[in-house]
């Protein structure tokens, strides 16, 4: 799972993420930290709160399921997801984490990443 930030009034989410990775998905690194500080940028990760980043073993669509509702949990405290950790973002959390309207403008159409193309359908 790529590294999310939540807003310090997400306590009660980071709750509901810990019960929701009691399954029987194989959670192997578990980071949390508190962030006092934001980063200026578009597409800059770190806003004050945590950052919580889970690996999990691949075990197909089972862990695609629980990764898909570990980002939902995230987006719903306001958090956003971490674009370079990601593998699995879908389109539509990718526009409720970024500014994407704002920053296509500014994209060079000769470069692209398959995150941009599966996040973008570009």
């Amino acid at each position: 799972m790529p590294i999310c930030r939540y807003p310090r009034s997400a306590k009660e989410q980071l709750k509901t993420i810990f019960e929701s990775i009691q399954s029987n998905e194989v959670c192997f690194l578990a980071i949390l930290k508190l962030w006092r500080t934001s980063a200026v940028g578009m597409l800059s990760f770190p806003m004050p709160g945590f950052s919580f980043a889970l690996d999990f073993l691949n075990r197909g669509k089972s862990t695609t399921k629980l990764i898909d509702r570990l980002n939902q949990l995230t987006l719903e405290a306001g958090g956003r997801l971490y674009l370079a950790k990601d593998s699995v973002m879908a389109r539509q959390d990718f526009e409720r984490s970024y500014p994407i309207s704002d920053f296509v403008r500014f994209k060079d159409p000769a470069i692209s990443s398959s995150l941009w193309r599966r996040a973008t359908n570009g």
